[in-house]
């Protein structure tokens, strides 16, 4: 257990919405850190070897979930981590990403390359979908109008943003935004709103990703990670492991961790 490093990758960026941290998971620490005051508090990994790919909260934000890169997945109470693996129904435990249904709390997302999971309580992982094509950089689910089920996955990848149902009906390519993306983030009280970074631009959607502006430039050409905080607040992940925040209304980057 340690401290986030500046060494290693930003693989993830979560926002606990009831203490106002940011979960910063790397490829060997997870740290809660609060943004408020610059406090940073070591989180107890799971032990494995290999390393930690993806991390997302998850049950009312009471449980958080880690993917790993050889050994599968494990999730834990955030009041009182102990760590259990869930790889029931899996075949793999190579993962890159995991995320979860936002409008349906015990719906959970993995994925690799050339897989995508879905995990309920009742059938366990289930392999549902080969995913977009291309190489994937980020996933995420939100629960954006006029979905055939309970929203909508969007990918980010070398090749560009893609998107489907979350019934998995079929993949779309979003229109003119086949630049490489490295990370995507959302918006939940604006379910139509998104943000996508390449290694030089933050782009914005306020429609549901029908038309996309660039709103910045990123502050690393290495982004790996997005999340968005409360009060217009986007916070950049990145590949030494630097966490900047971007507020709207002032059109800064502000380096606030490392």
């Amino acid at each position: 257990m340690g401290v986030a490093s500046a060494a290693e990758p930003i693989q993830s960026l979560d926002w606990i919405s009831d203490s106002a941290q940011l979960v910063i998971t790397q490829t060997h620490h997870i740290t809660l850190f609060e943004p408020s005051t610059g406090t940073a508090k070591a989180f107890v990994s799971p032990d494995v070897d290999s390393a930690l790919s993806d991390a997302t909260l998850w049950g009312a934000q009471k449980h958080l979930l880690i993917s790993t890169r050889a050994d599968g997945l494990f999730s834990t109470a955030l009041a009182a981590p102990n760590w259990q693996p869930l790889n029931q129904g899996l075949d793999t435990q190579n993962l890159d990403f995991v995320f979860t249904n936002v409008a349906v709390t015990d719906i959970l997302y993995a994925a690799n390359q050339t897989s995508v999971y879905k995990y309920t309580p009742e059938d366990q992982w289930l392999n549902m979908d080969g995913g977009p094509g291309g190489v994937v950089t980020d996933y995420l689910h939100s629960d954006m109008p006029d979905s055939m089920d309970t929203g909508w996955i969007f990918a980010t990848g070398q090749t560009g943003i893609a998107f489907t149902a979350d019934c998995f009906c079929f993949w779309r390519d979003v229109k003119d935004m086949s630049d490489g993306f490295l990370a995507l983030a959302y918006q939940p009280e604006e379910p139509s709103w998104y943000y996508a970074a390449t290694a030089t631009t933050l782009f914005q959607t306020q429609d549901g990703a029908r038309t996309w502006q660039p709103i910045t430039t990123v502050p690393d050409n290495a982004t790996t990670a997005l999340v968005s905080g409360p009060m217009g607040t986007l916070y950049l992940g990145t590949a030494s492991g630097q966490l900047w925040s971007f507020n709207s209304a002032n059109n800064d980057w502000v380096k606030v961790y490392e």
